[in-house]
């Protein structure tokens, strides 16, 4: 396992500015003398965040609420000079902490959990380059504008964006394959979304908010790939976007 570690750590160094590494020491001084964070805590602390080791050689991490105003995880982070990937986020890892304006989530890991940047109101952009599931209520009443859904993306749970008013543009990635109840209803300042699947999937009839039966249409453009205007006006929830153009 250490090998595949190593190995994975040079495949990574190729990769773009989003993946990081890092290096912590367990060992600290408070003022009684040395501890071992993780065998009084079962975790150690990186700018900002907690990592709980889980198996032997992956973590999962949680926000601790110390004030940053940006978040960087890396994908690898050394404890004690043994190498961990980071693979996870606990659920409500930054939920609430009014202090993020910027979060960088390394490829490794490849599901944001529910409720992880719920209610964050001054968070403003997000990275998440290997997400595949975004989980339910992520980013519910965040200040999100900035987030490039990435090519790995399948899923979106139900009130993931639900009121992320900040929200101008999205671009739905080509193999997407759901999105759930009120994803993006009430994204008030939401007026165009691009997507790059040729066939309508499966989506929620109220995943946008101008969806919403008896209610106020919001004029939201959908864009989508040239010669699938006719899929998309047929399909039964699709067809309720006012504006359907392809470019």
């Amino acid at each position: 396992m250490k090998k595949l570690i190593y190995l994975l750590v040079i495949i990574m160094g190729i990769l773009p500015a989003f993946t990081t590494f890092a290096q912590v020491r367990s060992r600290l001084r408070d003022r009684r003398g040395y501890y071992n964070q993780i065998e009084r805590y079962g975790r150690v602390t990186y700018r900002g965040v907690l990592y709980y080791p889980i198996g032997k050689d992956s973590l999962q991490a949680k926000g601790d609420y110390s004030k940053l105003d940006s978040i960087i995880i890396p994908a690898i982070l050394t404890i004690d000079n043994k190498p961990y990937i980071v693979a996870k986020l606990m659920p409500g890892s930054f939920e609430n902490d009014n202090n993020i304006k910027y979060a960088s989530i390394p490829p490794t890991v490849t599901e944001i959990p529910s409720s992880c940047f719920y209610r964050c109101f001054y968070l403003d952009e997000c990275l998440i380059p290997g997400a595949r599931i975004i989980g339910p209520y992520s980013f519910f009443r965040s200040t999100i504008s900035k987030i490039e859904f990435p090519d790995s993306l399948q899923k979106i749970y139900r009130y993931a964006f639900y009121e992320c008013n900040h929200l101008r543009t999205i671009e739905l990635p080509a193999g997407l394959q759901w999105i759930g109840e009120s994803a993006f209803a009430e994204c008030r300042g939401l007026d165009t979304v691009i997507v790059n699947f040729h066939q309508p999937i499966s989506i929620h009839k109220e995943a946008f908010w101008c969806l919403r039966e008896g209610v106020y249409k919001k004029p939201i453009v959908l864009v989508v790939p040239s010669g699938s205007k006719a899929s998309f006006a047929a399909d039964p929830n699709w067809k309720l976007f006012p504006t359907i153009i392809e470019r």
